[in-house]
């Protein structure tokens, strides 16, 4: 998205947005639930090492 895309107030658009939202926790939540509170997604030690 372009950066004056932030000032588009169009039902069109934003009803775009919120299904490409949508579709984006769809996916993530299809791959990654099973693991939600099984395994962590962050390194913590390699990044306080």
């Amino acid at each position: 998205l372009s950066l004056a895309s932030k000032f588009n107030t169009e039902w069109s658009f934003l009803t775009d947005l919120k299904a490409r939202g949508r579709k984006a926790a769809e996916d993530w939540l299809g791959e990654c639930l099973p693991l939600v509170g099984e395994r962590s997604t962050v390194d913590l030690k390699s990044g306080f090492a």
